[in-house]
């Protein structure tokens, strides 16, 4: 029984390990609307307006009748505004 559960604990961490992006380590994952806008500070239409013009990751359909962002767009998306952010700060 007790190398089962360890069998189990290396095989879960080992899928986290190699299911992960490098930006922050975190899994890779499909986030949702609320998480989206959780993780940017945006409101809904915001969002939904940056996809308009281009300048925000587009989501996918994970259903008929839902919608994802892939964790790893977003996190780099975030991660290029903070650059810039930081740059112009510099300047």
């Amino acid at each position: 029984m007790k190398n089962d559960i360890n069998t189990e604990s290396f095989t879960i961490s080992a899928f986290r390990t190699n299911n992960t992006h490098s930006l922050n380590n975190q899994p890779r994952c499909i986030l949702r609307l609320p998480e989206v806008i959780r993780r940017t500070g945006f409101k809904r239409s915001h969002v939904y307006q940056l996809i308009r013009e281009g300048k925000f990751p587009q989501s996918m359909r994970i259903g008929v009748r839902s919608v994802g962002w892939d964790s790893y767009d977003v996190q780099q998306w975030i991660e290029e505004r903070l650059n810039q952010h930081k740059n112009k700060e510099e300047e």
